[in-house]
């Protein structure tokens, strides 16, 4: 059964952190991208990986916006354009949407058991 050193696992784990893309990107793309050269497949990838902690989780995705809360959030902009620095500081800012033209579709993500205890 073929493995992988230390060092080219923690590159692996490295770069699957580094990012929320890279996050994201299949065991495939990892064999047959960036870590192409280590001649290795994705199982590999996966199963060192699964030794320590990572697994893939469904990726929390933000709600989408509908047209009419675009209408919303736009009208209450355009509203308050002329709002000074010490109105804006009385709000409380969150970001929990996102607005897209495709249908929803699961994602999967490499997550340490570790990051998922917080």
């Amino acid at each position: 059964m073929l493995t992988l050193d230390f060092q080219h696992v923690h590159q692996i784990i490295s770069y699957v952190e580094s990012s929320p893309g890279n996050r994201r990107k299949t065991f495939l793309e990892l064999a047959s991208g960036p870590f192409r050269h280590l001649g290795v497949s994705e199982r590999v990838i996966q199963r060192e990986l699964k030794k320590r902690g990572y697994q893939l989780h469904v990726a929390h995705l933000k709600p989408s916006v509908s047209r009419k809360t675009m209408k919303t959030l736009r009208d209450w902009a355009k509203a308050h354009h002329n709002w000074k620095y010490e109105d804006w500081t009385s709000v409380l800012w969150i970001d929990k949407t996102w607005i897209e033209d495709r249908r929803h579709s699961r994602e999967w993500v490499t997550r340490s058991v570790r990051t998922l205890l917080f």
